[in-house]
C-alpha cells in the first residue's frame, strides 16, 4: 500500500521541475543543472530564475537552450489553454447523445399530446352530434303534446262551460220547482180544509 503511494507521488511529480539543460561553459563543456520551478504558471517571468541564469553565463549556446527551453513553456501553456477546450468539447460530445436522446422523447411525448388532443376533440365533436340530436328529439315530442294537448283543451273547456251552464239552469229549476211543489202544498191544504168543513152526518141523513 505504501509502495502504491509512492508511486502515485512520483507520477504527480511535474516533469518539469526536474528537466536538465545543458550549458557549455568553456572547453571543460560542464553540465549545469537548471531546475524549473516556475513552469506551470506561464512562461519564465523577467526576475525567472532561468532567465537570470541564462544572462549570468552570457554563453550564446545557454541561448539556443534558452529558446529551447521557452518553445518547450510555451507548448505548455498552449496545451494548457487548449485544454479546457478540449475538455469542453469533450463534455459536449458526451452530453450530446443524452440531448438528442432526450429531445427524441420530448418529440414522442409532443406527438402523443397531439394525438391524444385530435382524439378527445374527434370525441367531443361525436357527442356534440348526438347531444343535437337528442335535443331535436326532444323538440319534436315537446311540439306533439303540445298539439294533443291543445286539441284536448277544446273539448275541456266545452265541457267545463256546458258543467257551468248545466249548473245555472240546474240552480235556476230548483228555485222553479221548489215554487210548484209549494204550490201544490197549498193547494193540497185547501182541499183538505174544504174537506174538513162538511158536514158528515147530514150526507148521512141524506143517504
Amino acid at each position: 500500500m505504501v509502495q502504491k503511494i509512492k508511486k502515485n507521488k512520483r507520477q504527480l511529480e511535474d516533469p518539469l521541475d526536474k528537466f536538465n539543460v545543458e550549458t557549455d561553459n568553456g572547453s571543460d563543456s560542464k553540465r549545469s543543472d537548471i531546475r524549473i520551478d516556475d513552469s506551470r504558471l506561464g512562461s519564465p517571468r523577467r526576475d525567472s530564475p532561468i532567465k537570470s541564469i541564462f544572462e549570468e553565463t552570457g554563453n550564446p549556446g545557454a541561448n539556443t537552450q534558452e529558446n529551447h527551453l521557452r518553445s518547450l513553456v510555451e507548448s505548455i501553456e498552449k496545451q494548457q489553454v487548449e485544454r479546457p477546450e478540449v475538455h469542453a468539447k469533450c463534455f459536449e460530445y458526451d452530453i450530446q447523445k443524452p440531448r438528442d436522446v432526450a429531445k427524441e422523447h420530448h418529440d414522442l411525448f409532443v406527438e402523443k399530446l397531439k394525438t391524444m388532443k385530435e382524439s378527445v376533440d374527434l370525441k367531443m365533436a361525436e357527442l356534440k352530434s348526438e347531444m343535437a340530436k337528442e335535443v331535436d328529439k326532444i323538440e319534436k315530442i315537446y311540439f306533439v303534446l303540445h298539439g294533443k294537448v291543445d286539441v284536448a283543451t277544446d273539448p275541456i273547456v266545452k265541457l267545463l262551460d256546458y258543467n257551468t251552464t248545466y249548473s245555472t239552469n240546474l240552480d235556476v229549476k230548483s228555485d222553479q220547482d221548489s215554487k210548484v211543489f209549494a204550490k201544490l202544498e197549498e193547494f193540497f191544504s185547501s182541499i183538505k180544509e174544504s174537506v174538513s168543513k162538511i158536514d158528515i152526518s147530514t150526507q148521512s141523513t141524506v143517504s
